[in-house]
């Protein structure tokens, strides 16, 4: 079993993010300082917040820990064995503050391998509702995205964002971003990020991606919530010399710990050996839709991509993605709603000896088409066809504990398969199971 958690070079890290969401949720309570303007300390949701009575300045820690472990087999595996991995999906200390209307965050990415920042962003707040960012932050696209990692349903978002990762991931880039509610029912954002800096033109410039989203929810509190939204992405790729860049379309099939050597992560469309610009950019196009009334809870969306070609020995490529998800708590707690972000929050225990029990079902499906690269006698690729799709299906079956506030429990179970023998594996698994588990400590 690779198990990432033995090594540890974040250790004093994580060593000081439990200390401090224990201690903080142990010693819960409001306490003010003498002087003319009192600091408000308050750890009743652990973690630690300060701010001033007037609310002219604030300061927060806050963070999460993710422990995984994964066990899968046949089509997850090149050799249809089990395999398996213990890993820490995330670990997140994150602070962030206001002083009148200017506001920062920054969150670091821990991790065995290799620590990096998350987000870090400053935001300017004086327009309300309108708000306007920049920094490092994941693009919005999407309601699993639009909602906490820590409060997404699943242990792992949908499949149809594997399509294109880029739609909501920062990945390393800063861009500026606007956002904010209207009507007591609408919300709208929109960005644009620099991408592909490694592959900018010889002036130094680089590619960007533009997004935009609007969400309707005429109703929505928790318990009580209609939700629609349409989402949009575009990714100039003028400049992207894809022989530097992994852009082939495969599928992790809705599990992230992998087998190492033995891992398989079906190919959907291969764009591998490639190299210049053939293709100007890529598109994509989202929708969404929700309804929760009490505990229940039922949500989808769809997404359709379309890499564009800039030439015309290269076909365009077109993919789809999509979900439907029911959830319902047994304890009968309904999911928080927040509409400045368009998004679900957290499931709030009532009973503070059982917690709440939530079971759900989520069906997800990908295509995308099948590539055939074109090579010259010296085995250089100089077009691209299409010849029918290549496709995917996951039926997930979950159960969540939210043992506290804090403390969240998972159990998931995927059944995956693929509908295409280019998408098998070596010894031609077309199908495949997983078992996904998560302990989560919030502060």
């Amino acid at each position: 079993m690779k198990n990432h958690m033995r090594q540890m070079p974040v250790i004093q890290a994580v060593a000081f993010t439990v200390f401090v969401g224990v201690s903080t949720s142990t010693l819960a309570g409001v306490v003010r300082t003498a002087g003319d303007q009192d600091i408000i300390l308050d750890t009743s949701k652990g973690g630690l917040s300060l701010e001033s009575e007037d609310g002219t300045f604030s300061f927060a820690f806050h963070g999460a820990m993710q422990i995984d472990y994964d066990r899968f087999n046949g089509v997850y595996t090149n050799n249809g064995n089990a395999g398996d991995e213990a890993e820490f999906r995330r670990l997140r200390p994150k602070m962030s503050g206001n002083y009148r209307d200017w506001a920062f965050e920054i969150t670091p990415e821990l991790a065995p391998s290799g620590n990096t920042i998350h987000s870090a962003t400053i935001t300017y707040e004086g327009f309300k509702p309108i708000n306007l960012t920049v920094g490092m932050a994941s693009p919005d696209f999407g309601l699993e995205k639009a909602t906490s990692s820590n409060w997404v349903t699943a242990t792992e978002r949908n499949i149809g964002y594997d399509l294109a990762s880029w739609i909501n991931s920062s990945s390393d880039d800063l861009g500026a971003h606007i956002d904010g509610t209207f009507g007591d029912m609408f919300f709208g954002s929109a960005s644009v990020t620099n991408r592909d800096t490694k592959n900018d033109d010889r002036d130094g410039d680089a590619s960007r991606q533009f997004n935009g989203r609007v969400v309707f929810a005429p109703f929505h509190k928790g318990g009580n919530v209609l939700h629609f939204a349409l989402d949009y992405a575009y990714r100039d790729l003028n400049k992207v010399d894809l022989s530097n860049t992994n852009y082939d379309i495969d599928n992790g099939l809705g599990v992230h710990g992998d087998a190492g050597d033995n891992d398989h992560d079906p190919v959907l469309s291969q764009l591998s050996g490639i190299s210049g610009s053939p293709y100007k950019g890529q598109s994509i196009w989202g929708a969404e839709a929700a309804w929760a009334f009490g505990a229940l809870s039922l949500q989808g969306e769809y997404l359709h991509s379309t890499l564009n070609s800039d030439d015309g020995g290269y076909a365009d490529v077109k993919s789809k993605g999509y979900y439907g998800q029911v959830a319902y708590t047994l304890t009968g707690e309904p999911r928080d709603y927040k509409l400045n972000a368009g998004a679900f929050g957290a499931v709030r225990p009532e009973n503070a000896k059982f917690g709440a029990w939530e079971i759900f079902y989520r069906y997800a499906g990908v295509s995308s088409d099948n590539t055939d690269l074109l090579e010259d006698g010296a085995g250089s690729v100089i077009g691209l066809n299409t010849n029918g799709s290549n496709s995917a299906k996951v039926h997930t079956f979950g159960v969540n504990w939210y043992a506290n506030n804090n403390v969240k429990i998972s159990v998931d179970y995927n059944y995956a398969k693929v509908n295409d023998k280019a998408l098998e594996n070596a010894v031609g698994d077309d199908d495949g199971n997983a078992v996904m588990t998560r302990f989560q400590f919030v502060f």
